[in-house]
């Protein structure tokens, strides 16, 4: 998942498959920085569960990877939750005529979105 620049990381949702729940055990979840180093590695081990959560405190990253060696990697949806910390390194990709990500509202990042644009919380009704 391309988080389209520097973002602070608070958590991570791998929803599993129903139907291939044990395909996940094993597999790698990697947090890269801008410049594609890892800065977090940890094996899923969790096989049968249908929503794998990892929770982060200063965790900061611009890519989400999860691969598996030796099978086929078989997941239904990958979010992930956070705030952009640092603007200066969005990637180039992104139309420069967009207003910038806010740096205070959660944006939330999924792996079915092709374009990899933050998605933002629906904003809750005024009373």
């Amino acid at each position: 998942v391309d988080l389209g620049g520097t973002t602070s990381i608070s958590s991570i949702k791998i929803y599993n498959r129903i139907e291939k729940s044990s395909r996940l055990n094993g597999a790698m979840l990697y947090i890269l920085d801008y410049q594609e180093e890892t800065v977090y590695a940890e094996i899923v081990t969790e096989d049968s569960s249908l929503i794998i959560e990892y929770t982060f405190e200063n965790m900061e990253g611009a890519y989400v990877r999860i691969s598996l060696s030796g099978d086929f990697l078989s997941l239904a949806e990958v979010e992930v939750y956070g705030y952009v910390s640092d603007p200066q390194t969005l990637h180039p990709t992104i139309d420069p005529t967009q207003s910038p990500l806010p740096t205070s509202v959660p944006t939330k990042f999924t792996s079915s979105n092709p374009t990899s644009a933050p998605v933002y919380p629906t904003p809750s009704p005024v009373n």
